[in-house]
């Protein structure tokens, strides 16, 4: 929904009882990102946060 919807600054988070298994969804979004061309052009990951933000609508997950 981070770029799905075109909602401006749109907020997507992901719930788990602990942060190694928000991590590991995080890492498969990162990964669905960096296999798709389309989506690598449009968001930003930033790492040591763990957040992307996808640059035309500001939204982030």
């Amino acid at each position: 929904m981070t770029c799905g919807d075109n909602k401006c600054v749109a907020e997507v988070y992901a719930c788990a009882p602990d942060r190694q298994q928000a991590s590991i969804v995080f890492d498969v979004a990162i990964e669905m990102i960096n296999q798709c061309l389309a989506l690598k052009k449009r968001i930003k990951m930033i790492m040591p946060v763990k957040s992307t933000v996808y640059k035309l609508t500001n939204s982030f997950y």
